[in-house]
């Protein structure tokens, strides 16, 4: 007779709440019940545009709607009903998050780079993708496309796709201010340090680098230290891979003509902007000069330069590589 007296109160009462959470895409829904035994749910939701979906007499009193959009508010309606026929409806608005972070996009199969990412160094909380970047030479904030050509189980290693240096006469970028490439690429690393110690969203590098293209290339062995940068020069031993050349097997007339395709490699020598073509590498020839990558409207090579001669690194800028977590992406 107790028991049925329990269960006669707990049928005449329904007293419960609804607890509301949201991601960029998702909301989600939790009824909590403080009185009585509720045994089927309905969910509805509401949106901008005259967008609707719901679903009914469900047993499950947790639901989540997904595919929504970004930083917009919706409407959220349960109804809840139990034995006896009791209905208890409930509703509330809540707005989904913001999209925050770098955005990927994989390469295809014919593709020669891995991935185009979009990423704000200096603030890695901001929503980047193709539609709010910046490709214009000189500049070194915002939202910013990068190309991955090297990967790990967790890590990135990618080229931005424009010189961080500006386009014209009157911004010359020497590779060092020496008479030597003895002792490595000293201007091109300060304006590259100088330039992207602002990156606060890149890891700090505690890599080096030292030659390796072979004596026949150069014999200069000097070792960068990159403890402490945000970012580095790509080595003229990476364009070699990425372009399917031994470099080391060929004379240095033969390096420093060698051709690129620019079509097949556009993202490695082109720009966003549709110039600023040319970049310093870290690597130095015999010849006294400093290797760059030059990209022409039709053609595009390897190439060097009197990297400490004004007339001959006119328009030779810096284009950074960084090396990111995989984590730091939004997929």
């Amino acid at each position: 007779m107790l028991k049925g007296t329990v269960e006669d109160l707990l049928a005449n009462r329904l007293d419960v709440d609804m607890k509301l959470t949201s991601t960029q895409n998702s909301i989600s829904i939790e009824i909590e019940t403080k009185e009585g035994v509720p045994t089927n749910y309905s969910y509805e939701i509401t949106g901008p545009n005259d967008y609707s979906n719901k679903v009914n007499n469900i047993t499950e009193n947790t639901h989540t709607f997904d595919k929504l959009q970004s930083d917009t508010e919706y409407s959220i309606k349960a109804t809840v009903n139990n034995k006896a026929g009791l209905i208890k409806e409930l509703t509330k608005a809540i707005k989904t998050e913001q999209l925050k972070g770098p955005t990927i996009e994989m390469a295809s199969d014919s593709d020669t780079y891995i991935a185009a990412i979009y990423l704000d160094p200096t603030n890695i909380e901001r929503y980047c993708d193709s539609s709010n970047i910046s490709s214009t030479a000189g500049v070194t904030e915002g939202c910013m496309k990068w190309y991955a050509y090297k990967e790990t189980d967790d890590t990135y290693t990618m080229l931005l796709d424009h010189n961080i240096t500006k386009f014209d006469d009157d911004n010359i970028i020497k590779w060092t201010t020496k008479d030597t490439n003895e002792l490595g690429p000293e201007e091109a690393l300060r304006v590259l340090k100088e330039t992207t110690d602002s990156w606060i969203a890149i890891p700090e590098r505690n890599d080096s680098y030292t030659p390796t293209l072979g004596d026949n290339i150069s014999s200069s062995k000097y070792t960068i230290n990159y403890t402490g940068y945000r970012s580095r020069l790509i080595e003229a031993e990476e364009v070699a891979k990425i372009i399917s050349a031994d470099l080391s097997s060929l004379t240095i007339e033969q390096v420093v003509s060698f051709q690129i395709d620019n079509i097949k490699y556009q993202w490695l020598i082109g720009s966003g902007d549709g110039i600023g073509f040319r970049y310093w590498t870290s690597s130095p020839v015999k010849t006294r000069k400093a290797i760059y990558i030059a990209g022409h409207l039709n053609e595009a090579a390897i190439d060097a330069s009197s990297f400490s001669s004004s007339s001959s690194s006119k328009n030779i800028g810096i284009r950074p590589v960084i090396t990111i977590p995989k984590s730091m992406i939004n997929n």
